[in-house]
């Protein structure tokens, strides 16, 4: 069961203006700084990258020097709505089982399950490569399933098997990557361990594939090194192998 940290009670957002004029080393004019756009101040005089400023005809920058109050305030106030942003989302504490191992791990509702694999457990075979579904490389096993990993939230995954590219071949190479390595079956290696996985989803499936299935089942993987004949026979080689084991 997830676990939710609350939400601290709503803060307004500031947003500070000024109507009188004001001068700095780079411009004239009125200006309005908007603090929720604040990425970070700089801590220098003038600094264009402070916040996002109006400018004047001229399409100078304009801001307020160290010497006005209202840079102190801009500044606290740009303190106050980073804090609130920070505390704005729902952290939920879950449970992932990935390749055999249980992990709890604290996460937004809204990542993805590829972002927690890669950025928190440091499991980085699954890849991102569009992050929207398109390219395959980011596919794993969810309850013997293959499953998008950019495309599925982590909190959805809860309590169910996940298995990655690492957690193949315990001790040893699966017959699957050694039948990739014997058939020369990559060549860049970006898109491979999600053509493994969607192989291996074929194989739990059919043990004993055509090529027309492998075509069809592997058809959400892009290679765009074009290595799809050799993909083809490695997972066709590995299905021998798969059925002489039994």
């Amino acid at each position: 069961m997830a676990t939710h940290i609350p939400t601290p009670l709503f803060l307004p957002l500031a947003k500070l203006h000024s109507n009188t004029q004001t001068h700095s080393k780079v411009g004239y004019g009125k200006a309005e700084v908007t603090v929720l756009w604040c990425m970070g101040p700089r801590p220098f005089h003038g600094s264009k990258n402070l916040c996002s400023l109006t400018t004047d005809a001229k399409n100078e920058f304009l801001f307020p020097g160290w010497d006005d109050p209202r840079y102190v305030k801009t500044l606290i106030s740009a303190a106050v709505v980073g804090l609130w942003a920070i505390f704005l989302v729902n952290l939920m504490r879950i449970t992932l089982r990935v390749n055999g191992l249980n992990h709890t791990v604290t996460v937004e509702p809204r990542e993805s399950l590829l972002d927690v694999l890669r950025k928190q457990l440091g499991l980085t075979g699954a890849k991102k490569g569009c992050d929207m579904g398109s390219c395959g490389a980011c596919t794993v096993l969810v309850d013997g399933k293959s499953r998008l990993s950019c495309l599925t939230l982590a909190v959805s995954v809860e309590g169910m098997d996940i298995v990655t590219v690492e957690g193949l071949g315990r001790g040893g190479l699966d017959p699957l990557q050694e039948a990739f390595i014997r058939n020369d079956a990559l060549q860049c290696g970006f898109c491979t361990p999600g053509q493994v996985m969607s192989a291996k989803f074929l194989l739990d499936t059919i043990p004993n594939p055509s090529v027309e299935e492998v075509k069809y089942y592997m058809s959400g993987n892009i290679c765009r090194c074009g290595a799809y004949p050799k993909i083809i026979k490695a997972v066709l080689d590995a299905s021998k192998e798969v059925k002489r084991n039994g």
